[in-house]
């Protein structure tokens, strides 16, 4: 019997599809066009994704160039990243 190389992919990034993830990507681009600083949690929140997929999309968006990231002015504890669009 032959071999079957034969494979596909059915997800990227723990569960989100690939047309998902891209999706997800562009919603944080439109609600970051408010130039509004937001935690990853709160845009997580604001478009009902999971917390992990958010913080992935985030990185992505800021490693392209798209979004700007500072760490949050907090009191003690591991200061969380304040999101925005890339001022122009």
């Amino acid at each position: 019997e032959e071999e079957d190389f034969y494979w596909r992919l059915d997800e990227v990034t723990d569960g989100m599809k690939p047309a998902e993830h891209k999706d997800a990507k562009e919603r944080i681009l439109a609600l970051l066009d408010d130039a509004l600083e937001r935690r990853s949690t709160e845009i997580a929140a604001a478009l009902n994704l999971h917390d992990v997929h958010a913080r992935r999309c985030l990185a992505e968006l800021h490693g392209d160039g798209a979004i700007s990231r500072k760490k949050s002015d907090s009191s003690g504890g591991r200061r969380p990243y304040l999101y925005s669009r890339k001022s122009s």
